[in-house]
């Protein structure tokens, strides 16, 4: 599982290097299905990691997806600033409906944050149906995820 500390050590160490290589050598993936629009590039740094570069385009707090992701990852804040919900679906385990989900905390994370979210939404959490979350960014926000 990604930790601050690792990512921290690749944000310090490798990532002006990765950054140095051609553009060819990292894939990129625009997730504009539904809000808020993040554009990512992407690479694997090791067999166990992918290093995200990420671009978070503001939306309304009505708008925002619900999401779970099924994967641990550890998140730095380069840029900007953005509220981070975190909350858990009541009954079921499809994607949720903004009505079916109780939110537990809402943090505002501002560059030079870090954050880890270590329970990925996998089948085997399905009757917890824990840890979903959505981002509101302020503006148009970075992000480094590992």
């Amino acid at each position: 599982m990604p930790s601050i500390g690792e990512l921290q050590y690749i944000e310090f160490n490798d990532l002006a290097r990765l950054l140095r290589e051609p553009s060819d050598s990292w894939n990129t993936m625009d997730v504009d299905y539904y809000p808020p629009h993040v554009e990512h590039v992407w690479k694997r740094v090791s067999p166990s990691y992918r290093i995200f570069l990420q671009r978070i385009n503001s939306c309304d707090e009505d708008e925002a997806l619900w999401q779970g992701d099924s994967w641990p990852s550890a998140v730095s804040v380069v840029s900007g600033m953005y509220e981070h919900h975190v909350g858990y679906m009541i009954g079921g385990y499809d994607v949720p409906a903004a009505s079916k989900i109780v939110t537990l905390c809402r943090t505002v994370l501002r560059w030079g944050s870090y954050y880890e979210m270590s329970r990925p939404q996998t089948a085997d959490l399905a009757p917890r149906a824990t840890d979903w979350y959505i981002i509101l960014p302020d503006n148009h926000d970075h992000r480094v995820a590992l």
